[in-house]
């Protein structure tokens, strides 16, 4: 994948991020500390993220998160999130838009 939009300058990154991908251990930690496996946190989010019934966040979808494959869910999954976790910003749960 090309880093590079069409203009040909380079996509802006998070400042400090490595190339490639990090673990969101910001998200992982958030998760423990409330004493929640993977499972329980994606049932929490689904009681709470009614936008998209058809496709409930499942266990694979929060690892995908903390392993850092995903960074920037949808905005009704973020919301569901900050909301389970207690989160006022997404960057406290390592959620950030590699694009913006």
């Amino acid at each position: 994948m090309d880093n590079r939009r069409a203009s040909g300058d380079p996509l802006p990154r998070r400042p400090g991020a490595p190339i490639g991908r990090e673990p969101n251990e910001l998200l992982r930690e958030a998760r423990r500390r409330h004493g929640l496996t993977r499972r329980q946190l994606a049932d929490a989010v689904n009681a709470v993220d009614d936008a998209d019934p058809d496709h409930p966040m499942t266990a694979h979808d929060v690892g995908k998160l903390e392993q850092g494959l995903v960074r920037w869910p949808m905005e009704h999954r973020r919301r569901a999130l900050r909301a389970v976790l207690g989160a006022a910003e997404d960057a406290e749960l390592g959620l950030y838009n590699l694009r913006a």
